[in-house]
């Protein structure tokens, strides 16, 4: 029904993903959601005090979302630690390298500095509701005896830590002016993932938390 409260709040959050999307957080203001969404002020003050209670809705739409997808993995029977390790890193990611042009122009988007708030809020967000998932993927790996820690501290947050800076250096490297490096874009995420892998005790060359392949297509897309 066109008038359910509902569908019209889901309407104004997926107006605004799709503004933060495409112009950035910044830019995208409250009447240029209005307008796009097609309703009234009225309305979305109804449903949200300012924009960024606008966000903090999406970003915890996305993230339970996104806990859903990780949980999930660990109902397949047979499937090991690192490979819910991999996917943990790709859903929490969320790139889409299946189609390299638009996923080149949406980083373009979400890196920029109109989306610098957004960035920061997300990633309190994933620590604060996903962290928690990625710590039960490696104590099941200790477990199991796939990972053998052996250095002290959070390792978990340490580990998201890095996957996530590994994220925000890929990103840079591929929306780059210039030439794109594809070389160090290589080695960048090599180093990353034995790093995590000495932090974990892994095998080397264990750790995948990219597709290279996948991203060197986005990285070379027009």
């Amino acid at each position: 029904m066109p008038n359910d409260p509902k569908s019209l709040r889901d309407k104004i959050l997926d107006t605004g993903q799709e503004l933060f999307e495409s112009v950035g957080y910044d830019v995208a203001t409250v009447n240029l959601i209005i307008e796009k969404a097609g309703v009234s002020k009225g309305a979305f003050y109804h449903h949200f005090k300012a924009k960024d209670e606008l966000l903090e809705a999406l970003l915890n739409r996305e993230n339970y979302a996104n806990l859903l997808r990780i949980r999930d993995t660990g109902e397949i029977d047979g499937i090991t630690s690192l490979a819910r390790l991999s996917w943990f890193f790709r859903v929490v990611r969320g790139w889409k390298p299946d189609d390299p042009t638009h996923t080149k122009a949406l980083l373009r988007v979400i890196y920029s500095d109109q989306n610098l708030f957004l960035r920061y809020r997300r990633k309190q967000k994933i620590v604060t509701a996903l962290l928690p998932e990625l710590d039960s993927i490696i104590k099941s790996g200790v477990r199991v005896g796939t990972f053998n820690i052996k250095v002290a501290g959070n390792i978990s947050e340490l580990v998201f830590r890095i996957g996530h800076e590994l994220n925000n250096v890929i990103a840079g490297l591929i929306i780059t002016d210039g030439e794109v490096d594809l070389n160090r874009i290589e080695n960048e995420i090599d180093s990353y993932q034995r790093v995590i892998e000495i932090l974990l005790g892994a095998p080397k060359d264990s750790v995948k938390l990219i597709n290279k392949k996948a991203i060197l297509e986005v990285a070379m897309a027009d």
